[in-house]
């Protein structure tokens, strides 16, 4: 069967996010759109994760608990756990690899941390949109240590995207990339390209989808769909 799936998206936790992009905001906004896999990746932390997994399952989506991270050479990739608790694990190694920059909310934006009724819980207090200390290589090394997928984010982007950072795809251990437009001219072999509308606001959410054909709507299936492709 085939599932829209918008893999990209962030909330109220990343500094560039709007305010209003709590995880109700996100799951709602997906579910009246007909979206049935949903990404949470906000920038180097997983914080809001268990309150966006535990709402997207109550609205039957599949909930892909994430991380968008940015390399220290500037790529930005997503990483997606079989639930919250691997995810902060995750998200826990990455903020430690970040530089403690105090946030300024005039500069760089607010970072909130929010439960399943969008309480504030805390806010970061240092900058989430940086690059970390670890290289493309290390950070697919510990995302497939903790059971992740490994998915570069907006390949064909002049910016943050391995093209743009590097000028060719090197040799890892990929399951997927994101696209943001046509996969027309893109030489990545038969790994799968999914998309994701990048939202950081309520009506970007569902911009840009892809169908993905599962046997059942599940966190294994989703796995298995990946591995049925050849690597890069």
């Amino acid at each position: 069967m085939n599932y829209k799936a918008d893999f990209h998206n962030h909330s109220c936790l990343s500094p560039c996010a709007g305010i209003e992009m709590g995880p109700i905001t996100l799951v709602n906004r997906a579910k009246s759109l007909g979206i049935k896999i949903l990404g949470l990746t906000d920038h180097n932390s997983a914080r809001n994760t268990p309150a966006f997994e535990y709402l997207a399952k109550e609205s039957g989506i599949l909930p892909l608990c994430g991380v968008e991270v940015t390399t220290s050479e500037e790529i930005h990739v997503l990483c997606f756990f079989p639930t919250s608790g691997e995810a902060l694990d995750f998200g826990n190694l990455i903020e430690k690899a970040l530089p403690r920059i105090p946030l300024n909310h005039e500069k760089m934006g607010e970072q909130w941390v929010v439960n399943k009724d969008e309480e504030i819980l805390e806010e970061v207090d240092f900058y989430l949109g940086t690059a970390t200390s670890y290289g493309i290589d290390q950070v697919e090394k510990l995302c497939h240590d903790l059971g992740g997928l490994f998915i570069p984010a907006h390949i064909d982007r002049p910016t943050s995207s391995l093209k743009s950072q590097l000028g060719y795809i090197p040799q890892l251990n990929y399951d997927g990339f994101e696209i943001q437009l046509s996969p027309e001219g893109l030489n990545t072999g038969i790994t799968p390209l999914v998309k994701g509308s990048d939202a950081h606001h309520p009506d970007m959410v569902g911009q840009r989808t892809c169908e993905i054909d599962l046997p059942q709507l599940s966190w294994e299936a989703l796995v298995a769909y990946f591995q049925s492709f050849s690597r890069v």
